[in-house]
Formats: structure tokens, sequence, C-alpha cells
């Protein structure tokens, strides 16, 4: 993941790093929960298309 968030400009990675580096706390948080609640939602995706695809 570190080598991702090198060079850029934009992203969530970059606004993680950003926040972090400012010391805004808030943005911080915000973030992590925002990188949290995607993950949840693609594994949420990944293990329904794997069930349908098992029970087809």
């Amino acid at each position: 993941m570190p080598a991702e968030m090198l060079g850029v400009s934009e992203g969530l990675g970059y606004f993680s790093l950003d926040a972090r580096d400012r010391l805004a706390d808030s943005d911080l948080m915000a973030a992590i929960l925002v990188i949290g609640f995607l993950g949840y939602l693609l594994d949420h995706a990944a293990r329904s298309l794997h069930r349908r695809w098992l029970h087809t």
C-alpha cells in the first residue's frame, strides 16, 4: 500500500497522508472510516458473488 501512495496528488491515499501531515485528526479518522466502509462493501459483494456462483 505505501508504494501506491508515492507520487500521487489525489485520492483517498493522498487525502489520508495529507491529513496525517497536517495533524488533522478528524480528517484522518474520516479517511480511515471511508476506507474501512469501502473494504466492507467490496468484501460483501465478493462473498455474494461467490455464493451465487457456487449455488448456480
